[in-house]
């Protein structure tokens, strides 16, 4: 659903109107200038003049007009993309909400919370508001408001990809419609429900649905506004042809429809749906491989893109036309686009251009995936060595900008974050390992003081994939004492063998490890090579590409900071302390503290302790996370009072996804992260973390602790196996 809906619904009139007539004039003539700041897009003075409404209309007790204005403002933070702020806005607004009891306001309320948090990117809870707004509507006996909210609640069941949920909100939603004639909504639904029809595969009822949704279109009016309807009904007939396999005749309809939306939107002279137009007609020639006619209507539909400022559209068709140049092995032209389709993507707002069909995994990354085969290919020709290494530091520059959108992407715009190189805070014994995954090729890149050297493997994502599935199911499981050693070696073989003069030649100790999205959980340390894991030859640590955190809020209760809570989990001295700096001891102490941070609403949060000394230096702090599923940078932010912490160590939990743990970890304002990729016994989970803070209680490093401490693992008869020590990995900013 576009941002423009939620401007249109927050701009719904009151049901139960005013009674003040003179607060209202007033208020109204805030509202108006705020609606005027926000509609110049003056985001800052909007705000301003929003929170002053709200203000105003608190104090007059009125909760509907509180919340249009709350809305209002969410979309402004949003615009800004202030996600913290947008997330703070929706709690306002889910606590106004509770408070109402008149369904109407009740359906009205819930469904923009939906759109609010779809616009926010979560759209588990999107569903969740949509569907309490179905039921509120059912209430009401109101049909026509329901067949809208059902229509809304399918799409949302879309974004989950629970489609079958999708079908029967469509289906019902169509049904509402047509009893009332009501032909928009029944056009809409049958869009939709044709949509979800092509995602389940189901082929017999295509033909159908395709005659039943051509002949609502033919039966409403010709206008500006029918457009779109061509332009989703040929979007449709491709897509269908192509995921089900359907003859040749569903793309030349697709042709037509596009065609026939072409010559309407120039009649209308909307430019926005010319472009639209102009790239799908160019996506449909390089479907039949007609690639300069596709390239003409490509660069036809940047060009009207680029008269209305729509950089979405214009990354959209540039990266077609980047494909179309590849195809034609326009390498030269291919390069050049790419490289601007990546610097449009700078320019727009990665929360605000995946909000709602886009996705990262869709969108973003296979430009990028894209962009490397032909720099690889580009490499490969060059004969002049200092030529290589420019090649090769472009290649390591988008490397790094590949990273910094992944975690822009996971966050979506709950943190802020710079990008910075990280090759500066190398030392001369460090070396930086990148890994890039292509559907044939992986890619990787060692760069160091000494410079970047590459090695490509013929190697598709598929089976890099299975390989590394096959290791971590054989290290966990253990079935035989050493089955994972084949895949262990492949990985080896691919990523480290390739570099072993230069690791030994400069006397390399440390090795930072940028894993492509494909690698993330791949236990580097049991990379395994002539009788030896690599963790035995060098200190690991997986980098998220120069990521910085910014500072952390500070994080007080009653007016006390709070800086440490104790921990009995690992027979260590552990203290805490208070506002007085005192040892905190007994149970009651303890849970008085706990009760004190209560708010944070998880029983057994997370531990901080140090090592072994009271002390507030935060560099020496330690955070123990005992639950995987916390909202980490928001609860370490508001604890760690700005300061930096020496280490945030997740105990022994298995994360539901590794991901939440290696990008949350870049948002926390500290020094070192160590998390696991699975859980291990209790038994080698302790000795593996005494041994650890023995080393860094000897004076060593985080990721040299690590290290030894998981040589001394290996060097037990009893815990020498991975399943015992290979899951704990560093993860370090720079």
């Amino acid at each position: 659903m576009p941002l423009f809906l939620l401007l249109l619904f927050i701009c719904l009139p009151n049901a139960h109107g005013d009674s003040n007539s003179t607060p209202v004039e007033t208020r109204s003539s805030i509202l108006d200038n705020a609606k005027q700041a926000a509609s110049d897009h003056q985001w800052g003075m909007a705000e301003k003049l929003y929170k002053k409404a709200k203000k105003n209309s608190i104090q007059q007790g009125d909760a509907d007009r509180t919340l249009d204005i709350l809305f209002s403002l969410l979309t402004v933070y949003q615009q800004q993309s202030d996600g913290v702020s947008a997330f703070k806005v929706a709690t306002e607004i889910e606590q106004l909400v509770v408070n109402l009891s008149d369904p109407f306001s009740l359906s009205r309320s819930y469904r923009l919370l939906g759109i609010a948090y779809q616009s926010l990117a979560n759209n588990e809870l999107a569903r969740d508001y949509y569907s309490v707004a179905v039921e509120s509507a059912r209430e009401l006996n109101n049909p026509t408001l329901l067949a809208s909210l059902l229509n809304e609640l399918g799409y949302a069941d879309v974004l989950v990809t629970d489609y079958r949920s999708a079908k029967m909100s469509f289906e019902e939603s169509y049904r509402l419609a047509r009893s009332m004639n009501l032909q928009d909504l029944m056009l809409q639904a049958q869009i939709n429900l044709l949509r979800v029809i092509i995602a389940l595969g189901e082929k017999e009822k295509i033909k159908q649905k395709f005659n039943l949704l051509e002949s609502l279109i033919t039966e409403i009016p010709v206008s500006e506004k029918i457009v779109e309807n061509y332009i989703s009904l040929g979007t449709l007939y491709r897509t269908a042809q192509i995921k089900l396999e359907l003859n040749h005749s569903y793309r030349k309809t697709a042709y037509l429809w596009h065609e026939r939306s072409l010559k309407l939107a120039k009649k209308y002279k909307n430019n926005q749906l010319q472009s639209i137009s102009n790239g799908y007609i160019g996506q449909i020639y390089a479907d039949e491989k007609q690639y300069t006619i596709a390239g003409r209507f490509t660069q036809e539909a940047i060009v009207l893109a680029q008269k209305i400022n729509n950089l979405d559209l214009v990354y959209r068709w540039s990266v077609q036309l980047s494909r179309i140049f590849s195809a034609q092995n326009k390498i030269g032209s291919a390069l050049k686009q790419y490289k601007s389709a990546i610097n449009i993507l700078d320019s727009l707002d990665i929360v605000n251009f995946m909000r709602y069909e886009r996705s990262f995994n869709i969108d973003v990354k296979p430009v990028f995936d894209e962009l490397f085969v032909l720099l690889f290919q580009n490499v490969r020709k060059i004969k002049d060595e200092s030529s290589i290494q420019a090649e090769l530091q472009r290649i390591v520059h988008y490397a790094e900008k590949l990273r910094f959108k992944e975690l822009a992407a996971f966050c979506f715009g709950n943190c802020k974050i710079k990008q910075e190189e990280i090759v500066g805070t190398l030392s001369d014994s460090e070396v930086v390992l990148y890994t890039l995954v292509s559907e044939k090729h992986l890619y990787v890149i060692l760069k160091g003081r000494a410079g970047i050297y590459f090695k490509i493997h013929k190697v598709s994502r598929k089976n890099l994939l299975l390989n590394l599935k096959k290791l971590t199911k054989n290290i966990r499981q253990s079935k035989s004492e050493k089955s994972y050693i084949i895949q262990a070696k492949k990985f080896h073989r691919w990523l480290i063998s390739p570099f072993d003069d230069v690791l030994k030649n400069n006397n390399v100790q440390t090795i930072s490890f940028v894993p492509a999205q494909e690698l993330m959980k791949l236990p580097f340390g049991v990379l395994y090579e002539k009788n030896h894991y690599l963790i035995e030859n060098y200190a690991l640590k997986y980098v998220l590409s120069g990521i910085k955190s910014v500072k952390a809020e500070k994080w007080k209760h009653n007016g006390q900071n709070y800086h440490l809570l104790p921990t009995n989990e690992f027979e260590l001295p552990i203290f805490s302390e208070n506002k007085n700096n005192t040892k905190i001891t007994s149970n009651e102490e303890i849970q008085t503290l706990k009760e004190k941070v209560s708010d944070i609403k998880h029983d057994q949060l997370f531990n901080i302790f140090n090592r072994f000394k009271l002390a507030n230096d935060y560099r020496q702090s330690i955070i123990v996370m005992q639950d995987e599923n916390l909202p980490l940078f928001g609860i370490v932010n508001k604890i760690n009072s700005g300061k930096k912490l020496g280490l945030l160590l997740f105990s022994n939990n298995e994360p539901n996804k590794m991901n939440n743990i290696y990008f949350n970890s870049q948002m926390i304002n500290s020094t070192s992260v160590v998390a696991p990729l699975w859980s291990y016994s209790q038994e080698a989970s302790q000795r593996l973390i005494s041994q650890f803070y023995q080393f860094l209680q000897a004076g060593f490093n985080v990721e040299n602790a690590l290290q030894r401490a998981k040589i001394a693992l290996i060097s037990h008869k009893t815990f020498n196996h991975p399943k015992n020590w290979a899951s704990l990995l560093v993860l370090q900013h720079n």
